[in-house]
């Protein structure tokens, strides 16, 4: 990749993408595919912020069966498959497993229907895909199997263990530069360091950007038919002062929290419940 700031402000571009985040990333890689010429520009390093924090799952959509929202499944199940076919080096599957309580939805004739469920709404999920790179179904397992797999566990309310399969991303930030780099390769003009100040807007209509340069410490314009803004919890501050609000409410963002620790034993994940009421109808 080439990070040429001085020829950003030369071409006007079908499409300037603000964020060089995962989602810019595959936004700017999207376009580039389809022909359009393309401009991608990023105030820090490139997936410095919420794209390095990752969950790093890039999950085939079982936690929305609690919803009954099977498009969203399908959606994800979809995206996994393709994300396990185009980065195999990356991305993998992971086994998790959770104790199983009771006889009601959290009991194993409950989790065993969901596992099922879920295998029939996903039945397409290993298309094309290497068999290192498959996913196995879900099922359930003894008690006496479960405590092995996870030792320690307090066994007096446990009546058995659930486990399913999903994908793990071994390297978030990897993953965002091979897709940038893919995107550049393709044509997309891509620069980091480069912050988005303001829209330079024409009437009602927003036909490209102002940027500061951190590292010439200079100002210059990059002109597009399209600006997709991609700034993630940042995009109020590039949009509101041109774009209105619809409103006054601030927009919800959602919190996460990654606690980096040694090893806990098992090579499988294991789920906990968690402290929060759900809204799942399930």
């Amino acid at each position: 990749m080439q990070r040429d700031t001085d020829s950003l402000s030369q071409d006007t571009y079908d499409v300037v993408v603000v964020g060089g985040g995962i989602y810019g990333a595959c936004i700017a890689r999207d376009a580039a595919t389809r022909g359009l010429s393309v401009a991608l520009l990023e105030r820090n390093d490139f997936g410095a912020e919420t794209s390095h924090n990752s969950l790093r799952l890039i999950h085939g959509g079982l936690r929305y069966l609690q919803h009954f929202d099977i498009p969203r499944i399908r959606q994800s199940v979809r995206e996994q498959n393709y994300w396990l076919w185009a980065a195999p080096h990356l991305i993998r599957p992971l086994k998790f497993m959770m104790p199983t309580f009771g006889l009601g939805t959290r009991g194993p004739a409950a989790l065993w229907c969901a596992t099922r469920l879920y295998g029939l709404l996903a039945f397409d999920r290993n298309k094309n895909l290497e068999e290192a790179s498959q996913m196995a179904n879900g099922g359930l397992v003894s008690l006496d199997a479960l405590l092995e797999t996870i030792p320690g566990l307090d066994r007096s309310e446990m009546n058995a263990g659930a486990y399913w399969y999903d994908g793990q991303l071994l390297d978030a930030d990897r993953l965002t530069m091979d897709i940038l780099r893919d995107a550049s390769n393709k044509g997309a003009a891509i620069a980091n360091y480069a912050e988005v100040k303001s829209l330079i807007q024409d009437n009602d209509k927003i036909i490209g950007v102002n940027c500061y340069d951190a590292l010439t410490q200079s100002e210059f314009e990059v002109r597009g038919r399209l600006t997709v803004c991609a700034a993630g919890p940042w995009t109020s501050r590039i949009t509101d002062p041109v774009c209105k609000p619809s409103t006054d409410e601030p927009t919800p963002l959602s919190k996460g929290l990654n606690l980096v620790v040694k090893s806990l034993g098992p090579d499988v994940a294991f789920g906990v419940r968690s402290a929060r009421s759900s809204d799942a109808v399930v």
